[in-house]
């Protein structure tokens, strides 16, 4: 197989664990934390209580902590795809 085709399969098996990752459990249990803290804050009336201020902090820090987990699932697939190309240079 040559480099074009095994890189095309990464990049595919990478999307594909990226796709079950985003579904497991471990995005579930923070987003319910966030909610669940959004919500303590909320009063019944929905988010009219809430100042607009906070809402878009909790928002800024929601995608600070997905950006900061995804450079880290791209930085894995980088070395994987350079381990590959080392391999097969060999």
């Amino acid at each position: 197989m040559n480099i074009s085709r095994m890189m095309m399969v990464m990049v595919l098996a990478s999307g594909t664990s990226l796709v079950a990752y985003a579904d497991s459990d471990h995005d579930g249990q923070a987003h319910d934390m966030a909610s669940r803290s959004m919500a303590e804050k909320m009063p019944e009336k929905g988010m009219e209580g809430m100042p607009m201020m906070k809402m878009m902090q909790a928002r800024q820090a929601m995608m600070q902590a997905h950006m900061s987990k995804m450079e880290t699932h791209l930085a894995n697939i980088e070395a994987l795809l350079q381990q590959l190309v080392e391999l097969q240079q060999k």
